[in-house]
């Protein structure tokens, strides 16, 4: 009896045991962050979870096929090799650079981590070759009209209507170790790397990412040191990454949230266009698959960036009403206009709203009879000198 007694206090002990244990690790397990929460949190971003490669081709696309697959639906692609055929590739050393474009006036940004809080100062293409792999300075700036002869539009872009579109060719060099913030950009944009190595991570534009991104279409978070408290967000949104070589390019469509980092001596050129809403195949008869546009050729589409920047003002409302629609205009300084009429040529379907797809369908054309008295000044046209003296 007393053997039977004490072995069922053992086996009651025994029990307890295997409860308290049971119960002490749920609890762990409840209150312990996450693995994801624990890898990322106060690290680089990208870094609490496995990351899904963005698509690559070997091959360029056509036109039509690059449109429909890509640049309609919105999807971001890598064309590894493609920007080999640009003159600018093999032409652009800083030999050749500082010889052929040394006194071109170029903007540099102070501190190669984007702070956009940072301060900016013009100088000469040679001065800054002279001091860039010292100094904490990224050129980042429009490609000036005599640099533009060694640039060409990918083939892909070639006819439909892109080249017709085109907003902005800028040059992005440095000595490696940029940072960008992560945000998005109202148009598409095609970034060809020509020397070192990019890595980007981007995040779907049809993803809520409105918990993460905090200012007009960019976060403040820290990209080297993300708090996974304050952007817990991340943990369920699916992030995408590639890592660029020499000669690659890659497609970012219009608001997909990216961050780029660049490694080792780093020149890249992008070229940004207004979202194409139709193909234009009778622009296309004469191409052929390996037709590389002339970037000289083309001049920018002035009143696009006008069209940008209501697409950017409007980008976290999606739908204005008059009385917003009438803010985003005079935030744009489109100076003195009749309201009425370009209210009333913007809302097509006559719903008394403007909409993002609105914006983007309204003619090219009608942009300088509505608003004649905006003016788009370049960075060439409105040049600073800069504080420091010439080398």
């Amino acid at each position: 009896m007393a053997y039977t007694a004490l072995g069922r206090i053992r086996v009651q002990i025994l029990v307890f045991l295997m409860l308290f244990s049971f119960y002490c690790q749920a609890s762990v397990k409840i209150h312990s962050p996450s693995d994801a929460f624990t890898r990322g949190h106060m690290k680089p971003l990208g870094s609490h979870g496995a990351l899904t490669p963005i698509p690559e081709l070997k091959s360029m696309p056509t036109p039509d096929i690059f449109y429909a697959l890509y640049s309609k639906p919105g999807k971001p692609v890598v064309l590894r090799n493609a920007a080999r055929a640009i003159p600018a590739f093999d032409l652009w050393t800083d030999e050749y650079l500082t010889e052929k474009f040394g006194k071109i006036k170029v903007l540099v940004e102070e501190g190669k981590k984007e702070n956009r809080s940072k301060g900016n100062f013009m100088t000469s293409i040679r001065r800054f070759i002279k001091t860039y792999k010292t100094e904490d300075l990224y050129v980042v700036h429009t490609i000036p009209m005599a640099m533009r002869e060694d640039i060409r539009l990918l083939p892909c872009v070639s006819c439909g209507g892109f080249a017709e579109k085109l907003l902005d060719i800028v040059m992005w060099f440095s000595s490696g170790g940029t940072k960008s913030v992560l945000h998005n950009d109202g148009s598409d944009n095609l970034n060809c790397l020509f020397r070192g190595f990019k890595e980007f991570i981007l995040v779907d534009r049809d993803t809520d990412y409105s918990g993460i991104v905090d200012n007009n279409g960019f976060s403040n978070m820290d990209v080297d040191k993300v708090d996974l408290n304050t952007y817990s967000d991340l943990l369920k949104i699916e992030l995408y990454k590639t890592t660029l070589s020499a000669g690659d390019c890659i497609f970012i469509p219009h608001y997909w949230l990216h961050h780029v980092r660049s490694y080792g001596s780093n020149l890249a050129v992008n070229m940004w266009w207004t979202p194409l809403t139709r193909f234009n195949r009778t622009t296309c008869k004469n191409n052929n698959d390996n037709t590389y546009l002339k970037a000289v050729d083309y001049e920018f589409a002035t009143y696009e960036v006008l069209r940008k920047q209501i697409l950017d003002a409007m980008l976290l409302r999606k739908m204005a009403s008059k009385q917003k629609f009438r803010k985003i205009l005079l935030d744009c300084e489109v100076g003195e206009i009749k309201f009425i009429d370009v209210f009333s040529a913007f809302d097509k379907d006559k719903n008394g709203k403007i909409s993002i797809n609105e914006v983007h369908e309204l003619p090219y054309g009608q942009f300088s009879k509505l608003f004649p008295n905006w003016h788009y000044q370049t960075e060439e046209s409105n040049e600073m000198e800069p504080d420091r003296d010439e080398l």
